[in-house]
């Protein structure tokens, strides 16, 4: 262990450009976990390098912003190649991405902001289907940024502060990260029940 930690100490000055471009590797759905990540920043600024602090904090909201941006387009892209792929038209049908357009069309920001905050790969899921759906880049990427930069700032001064060690700071990642799940679990039965109840009332 000693080791590793010797290792990263010496290459520390170049770990926020290799955070930033893992970032944007995440975009093109690469399995690389931003919370992870996000950790490992906190964790460099707040103990083996404090004078790259803001360093790492910029790798972090620029990255996860452009990050978001490619994500998007990946969607963009893919959009109008779902009836011609067979696994792609049973992810997701045209009645889906309709549905998805006029909800994010009418909870653009709210839905980021949300989605920003949720851990486990959803945040891609988000911006694909947003890639998908007709919402315009420009929208996006204004909703994005606003919604980014709230979550980064919240999440990464926060851990910073309050985790002075390595221990203390992912106890506080795992209760989160469980309590944000956990709310969005809770948040997805009750629409869910909700849309049933209309369902069954327009039926009677």
């Amino acid at each position: 262990m000693e080791g590793v930690l010797d290792f990263i100490q010496m290459y520390i000055d170049y770990a926020p450009t290799i955070i930033f471009i893992l970032i944007l590797l995440a975009g093109l759905n690469i399995p690389i976990s931003l919370d992870v990540l996000m950790v490992f920043s906190v964790i460099s600024a707040a103990t083996i390098a404090p004078h790259l602090t803001l360093h790492f904090f910029f790798a972090i909201l620029f990255g996860s912003i452009m990050s978001a941006w490619i994500c998007f387009n990946v969607g963009r892209f893919l959009g109008p190649h779902i009836d011609k792929v067979p696994l792609l038209r049973q992810l997701i049908s045209k009645e889906k991405i309709a549905s998805i357009g006029t909800f994010y069309q009418k909870y653009g920001l709210f839905s980021l902001i949300v989605g920003r905050f949720i851990p486990f790969g959803v945040r891609n899921l988000i911006f694909l289907s947003k890639g998908i759906s007709p919402m315009p880049f420009r929208t996006f990427a204004l909703y994005d940024g606003i919604a980014c930069t709230l979550w980064a700032t919240l999440v990464f001064w926060t851990l910073y502060y309050v985790g002075e060690s390595f221990e203390q700071l992912m106890a506080v990642m795992k209760r989160g990260n469980v309590l944000i799940f956990s709310l969005f679990g809770m948040s997805l039965i009750v629409f869910f029940c909700y849309k049933y109840l209309l369902k069954k009332k327009a039926a009677q």
